[in-house]
């Protein structure tokens, strides 16, 4: 219950890299979106042993300057490869199994 919140966030971000449209670079900007509100000083949504590994992941995909018509994540997508692309996607999918694990289990 307590982390409810970031379990919402990271099953939306993974259903939208599981059923969305486009390449792996699109579906990884509409999961980045589902995240953004994680993003407060701290992660205090997340369960701890979760935030700093969401914080390196944060500083992966905010690596590029972004010009006046994208932001960073925009612009970070579009210098990645597609390959790290994947891998931000299997990182987001591997965050939300870890988040599912603090969920209690329904009756």
């Amino acid at each position: 219950m307590q982390y409810d919140y970031a379990w919402e966030k990271f099953y939306s971000a993974t259903v939208s890299l599981a059923r969305g449209l486009g390449t792996c670079k699109e579906r990884l900007m509409t999961a980045l979106l589902s995240l953004q509100t994680l993003q407060r000083e701290g992660f205090p949504d997340l369960p701890p042993a979760i935030r700093e590994r969401f914080g390196a992941f944060s500083k992966k995909v905010e690596f590029a300057q972004p010009t006046a018509d994208e932001g960073t994540w925009q612009a970070s997508i579009n210098a990645m490869t597609d390959l790290q692309a994947v891998e931000c996607i299997e990182e987001i999918v591997s965050m939300y199994d870890a988040v599912t694990r603090y969920q209690e289990p329904l009756d």
